[in-house]
């Protein structure tokens, strides 16, 4: 049974069994902000950071599309989540996006043909993501993974491989997201809990005299601050 609104999870993982500095997941943070404010009437939107979170929720409230960062520490981790995904509601649709793919044709179906994400979303995420969910809500309710990937569309700076020729299928970049209206992510409450785990770490660069000053960097640990 499909949900009326479209559940969307979006995470950047990262392995957390030891303690460790995190990043805020700013990067899924816009692409959310983004599409909320395009299509948060017909969407509900989840940012996660760490796997277990994410498990938890698919196994509570399994989500209708699983969107992933895709980064050389996280490649095999997105997998496992995928795979367990899967086992919870098979028609899951996972679009993945982010810098560790190739960026010609041929790389890029190679990628593809060998990997469980339904689609890619090649280059900046905002506007082809809000796109991409866009399009989606006018077909929905349907099982996304036949649909979409049956479909022929074009969309921009997404690829995929069509589902019976397995032809890929590569829209154009788009232009530069620095040329474009995306909301920042604050004060999003989606991203709150994570900023509620901030610690600061200092970073010393040397001034002109040669002494050294203090400077600190944001980052996201699992251990809250007291």
């Amino acid at each position: 049974m499909y949900n009326k609104k479209i559940k969307i999870f979006l995470a950047d993982l990262i392995h957390d069994r030891h303690i460790y500095n995190y990043s805020v997941p700013l990067n899924v943070g816009y692409i959310t902000a983004l599409v909320n404010k395009r299509l948060g009437k017909e969407i509900e939107t989840k940012i996660y950071k760490f796997p277990d979170d994410l498990i938890s929720a698919m196994k509570s409230s399994p989500p209708d599309i699983l969107a992933l960062s895709n980064y050389d520490w996280n490649v095999n981790l997105n997998k496992a989540l995928i795979e367990i995904g899967r086992k919870i509601n098979p028609e899951l649709f996972v679009i993945m996006g982010g810098p560790n793919i190739r960026k010609k044709p041929e790389g890029i179906k190679d990628y593809l043909i060998d990997h469980p994400a339904d689609i890619y979303v090649v280059n900046e995420g905002e506007d082809a993501f809000s796109n991409l969910i866009e399009y989606i809500v006018g077909i929905w309710p349907c099982n996304l993974r036949k649909h979409v990937t049956s479909s022929g569309v074009v969309f921009p700076n997404v690829a995929y491989l069509e589902n019976e020729t397995q032809n890929l299928i590569l829209g154009k970049k788009p232009n530069s997201a620095h040329e474009k209206d995306i909301p920042f992510p604050s004060p999003l409450p989606k991203i709150m809990p994570f900023l509620a785990l901030i610690t600061l770490t200092p970073i010393f660069s040397k001034s002109i005299n040669g002494s050294s000053q203090a400077s600190s960097t944001t980052n996201c640990s699992k251990e809250p601050l007291s």
